[in-house]
């Protein structure tokens, strides 16, 4: 997120800049920081709590995948892009599934920026689960949905395998939706993700980890 050095004065010269994380700010500053980082104030993205709540009642999903309420069922939002983690997810499931065999999984998302490496990337995710019987069995790609909500009504835990979030949008999200969040704290999420208390945080590239916490909810509903 860093200016290049030919940019800092027109940032200097404007109005105003927030940033809408802590992560974001200090990539952007730099440093040393190339302006006074009082000048940036933190101001994090709000949620739409008339659409993001926890009394969403929509049973269309799991019609779809011909399971019942009493299913476990993991989501992951997100557009394919290697530092999203679809590949972290996938070695997740395999490590949920040998402790819940119940266990199902779906993906909401799409590669909607038209980028050669994120179809090469989304390509190489959907070949591995159609030659794996425990992915293909298990987990379910919805494509790009525009209701996002649902999705996460749908599912007991959210889950965000990111490598990197400048914010984590899909986090808050699904905790206004009032669900247990699994997520890398890698940038925004550990900012707006309480470890313990609001969700449960892991370092990246760390599938032992999301697991653990999956299974641990999975199998604990008073959690």
């Amino acid at each position: 997120f860093k200016p290049k050095f030919w940019q800092h004065d027109f940032f200097r010269s404007v109005d105003y800049i927030c940033a809408r994380s802590q992560a974001i700010k200090d990539g952007f500053l730099g440093d040393p920081p190339f302006m006074p980082s009082e000048d940036i104030p933190l101001v994090y993205s709000g949620v739409d709590i008339d659409r993001f709540h926890p009394n969403i009642i929509n049973t269309d999903i799991r019609q779809s995948l011909q399971i019942t309420s009493a299913v476990p069922l993991v989501a992951m939002i997100a557009r394919f892009q290697n530092v999203k983690g679809h590949h972290i997810f996938q070695e997740m499931v395999r490590k949920v599934v040998a402790e819940v065999p119940d266990a199902r999984f779906i993906v909401a998302g799409e590669d909607v920026h038209n980028v050669s490496s994120d179809a090469a990337y989304k390509a190489k995710i959907i070949d591995t689960h159609n030659n794996d019987p425990i992915l293909r069995d298990h987990v379910s790609y919805l494509g790009f949905r525009d209701d996002p909500e649902n999705v996460m009504a749908a599912a007991d835990v959210v889950v965000c395998p990111s490598e990197f979030e400048s914010y984590g949008r899909v986090n808050v999200e699904a905790m206004a939706v009032g669900k247990p969040v699994v997520s890398t704290n890698q940038g925004g999420p550990s900012e707006t993700v309480l470890h313990n208390e609001t969700g449960f945080l892991v370092p990246p590239n760390n599938a032992d980890g999301l697991a653990r916490y999956v299974i641990q909810l999975l199998q604990d509903a008073n959690l």
